[in-house]
């Protein structure tokens, strides 16, 4: 297993290859592919060293030759790091859920802003259960987009928090969480409801930051490129380590 050329090493391999492929498709269907007809063109042959044994990859290229990988850069020979944050990323819970939807904005704007976008990234006839954040998207336009694709809302209320008009369903539903909170007290309110499930979010937040604390990119639209290239990196990451089941028998 643990051999040269043994399961260990055929796993990075296949990895890198899909993490690769996924790269260059997301960079084929952005500004910097569509605006000039870029296609894939092939692959060359890489060996890679990544601190523990030497892996020959086959990275994809593109006819421009514009493309230039987040996950193993264009010149790059070594990747001492990669066993390390493969580990790291499954240790820390990598394998839960896929990333569905994101919203890359600038500091001059909130998170709460920002959810009813978010829920409208997820296709309407795929059902959501429930949406759980934290007390800052305590707010009307919040509520109601959770309510109008009928989920349930997770959401601390306010310490200072007072009932709303019940106008709409997001309403209705966030004074019930008002009474309850005020009821069992907030600290018993938050297992009573699961609010302790939005740590996930945050684990997954976590691991991207294992590709890098800081964005590559300076201009903001290329930035965008960069978070979603990213984001399918981690969702691939999560697609191996889910495993099929089949029946036997």
């Amino acid at each position: 297993m643990f051999a040269k050329n043994g399961l260990v090493d055929e796993l990075k391999k296949a990895l890198s290859e899909r993490l690769l492929n996924t790269e260059l498709d997301e960079h084929l269907v952005g500004d910097a592919g569509r605006s000039v007809g870029n296609h894939r063109n092939g692959k060359f042959r890489k060996t890679m060293l990544t601190g523990t044994s030497k892996v020959t990859l086959d990275f994809p290229r593109d006819r421009n030759g514009t493309f230039d990988p987040k996950l193993i850069a264009k010149y790059q020979r070594r990747f001492p790091d990669f066993d390390d944050k493969v580990i790291s990323m499954y240790a820390r819970g990598m394998s839960v859920r896929e990333i569905r939807a994101v919203e890359v904005t600038g500091n001059h704007i909130g998170d709460a802003p920002v959810l009813p976008d978010l829920l409208s990234q997820i296709a309407p006839e795929q059902e959501i259960g429930s949406v759980t954040v934290d007390g800052a998207y305590d707010t009307r336009n919040c509520h109601d987009a959770i309510a109008d694709r009928g989920a349930h809302a997770v959401i601390p209320p306010r310490k200072n928090a007072k009932p709303w008009k019940p106008t709409t369903a997001g309403a209705v539903a966030r004074n019930e969480a008002l009474r309850a909170s005020k009821s069992l007290g907030r600290t018993i309110w938050r297992d009573w409801s699961g609010y302790h499930r939005r740590s996930r979010a945050e684990t997954k937040i976590d691991c991207m930051k294992l590709l890098g604390q800081r964005l590559m990119a300076r201009d903001f639209d290329r930035q965008v490129a960069e978070v979603q290239v990213r984001i399918a990196i981690m969702n691939g990451y999560t697609a191996l380590g889910i495993p099929v089941t089949k029946a036997v028998g």
